[in-house]
């Protein structure tokens, strides 16, 4: 099973001007990146105001990667036709299949994707990505929403998971010094709840 990770910023309004420039970024974790992956659903207190009946939340086990094993350079994201998308996405709103399709474009745009070269390629993403996972939680009050699209390919279908008004509840990194690898847990929950929900599973 593969699994991919899309973080929009989308339309945020006037507050857009004050972010910075890494701060607009959209970002994009590859499957290389992710471990494993966990949607939790809480019951909502019945104080709260919302009008769905669970909490989502992504829990994201992901790699801090210093070197692409030769194994898994053949089934690397990066390698693979990234740039498609099936029929699944017709099923959620067309800008945010818009806003992916740029984001995938952008973060693929110019890198010489071949094995040779896989390792400084994934490295370096992923040392931007967990860059902007830091900066995202610092600008919890500057960005009053994003959207996170969880994309999941089990055993030929493709699913599809859109949490909107989504925020970084916990990002922690773990390494160790000697060989350099690590891993890091991403928590993401919703800032604000409304009734709309989009999931998508379609071969």
């Amino acid at each position: 099973m593969k699994a991919r990770l899309y973080i929009l910023n989308g339309d945020i309004g006037v507050e857009l001007k004050e972010l910075s420039a890494i701060e607009k970024e959209d970002i994009l974790i590859s499957s290389d990146e992710i471990s494993s992956y966990t949607i939790k659903y809480d019951p909502i207190d019945s104080k709260a105001e919302c009008n769905v009946p669970v909490n989502v939340s992504y829990i994201i086990k992901g790699k801090i990667i210093s070197e692409v094993k030769d194994t898994e350079k053949k089934n690397s994201d990066f390698l693979l036709g990234n740039t498609e998308f099936d029929s699944s996405w017709s099923k959620i709103p067309q800008n945010y299949y818009d806003d992916v399709r740029k984001l995938v474009t952008t973060t693929y745009s110019g890198l010489n994707l071949s094995p040779e070269t896989l390792n400084d390629n994934v490295t370096k993403l992923n040392s931007r990505n967990l860059i902007k996972l830091k900066y995202w939680m610092e600008a919890f009050f500057k960005v009053p929403e994003r959207t996170a699209i969880l994309e999941l390919i089990k055993n030929g279908y493709t699913e599809l998971h859109v949490l909107e008004n989504a925020y970084a509840y916990l990002l922690e990194e773990k390494g160790t010094t000697g060989d350099g690898n690590g891993e890091f847990n991403l928590v993401i929950k919703q800032k604000k709840r409304f009734d709309k929900k989009y999931i998508v599973s379609i071969s």
